[in-house]
């Protein structure tokens, strides 16, 4: 029965479908004729690449407003900090260290001392001016230069020249094992 009133009805039905067809193709030959007119293509180029152009800038504020916020934390000091690593990515001597966090500066400057250290057994302060390391002098050096200067072999010996109350100490303080 539903076939044979379907059948009564095509061809209202299929004008009113056809009609409907064609409205939507109009629409849609309208739309991209606009498109083309506005030359959207060209300006959503354009707004691709003016955001991505601003990223580096945003980065540099983002990065520095970071560093006004947390001013108090090592790195924002030029402190060395010791963070452990996958042990794949170690270096034989990467924490043999004698002990001591040092701050760059004119002349290295001891931060802190690590408690129980060949560093804290020797008497070295947090506050005192660190002017030799090894022989070579610490000014002007930067954090990854100290701290690559205080590292080496298990055992080994380092040599602290000292500037403390205007009297000039050395130490020499065995590296040891960090972890």
């Amino acid at each position: 029965m539903a076939d044979a009133s379907a059948a009564h009805a095509g061809p209202a039905a299929h004008a009113k479908r056809r009609g409907r067809a064609l409205a939507f193709f109009a629409i849609l030959k309208e739309t991209v004729s606009d498109w083309i007119e506005v030359k959207a293509m060209r300006l959503s180029a354009a707004l691709a690449l003016y955001t991505i152009l601003s990223l580096a800038p945003l980065l540099v504020i983002t990065l520095k407003l970071v560093g006004v916020v947390l001013r108090n934390k090592d790195y924002a000091r030029q402190q060395i900090t010791l963070v452990p690593l996958p042990a794949a990515a170690v270096a034989p001597d990467e924490w043999t260290h004698p002990g001591v966090q040092l701050n760059a500066g004119p002349f290295a400057q001891v931060a802190r001392v690590e408690p129980g250290t060949p560093a804290a057994h020797a008497g070295l302060h947090a506050g005192d001016t660190v002017v030799r390391i090894d022989g070579r002098t610490t000014w002007k050096e930067d954090s990854p230069s100290l701290q690559r200067a205080l590292r080496g072999r298990p055992n080994s010996l380092v040599r602290l020249t000292v500037l403390r109350n205007g009297r000039r100490l050395t130490y020499r303080l065995r590296r040891v094992s960090m972890l």
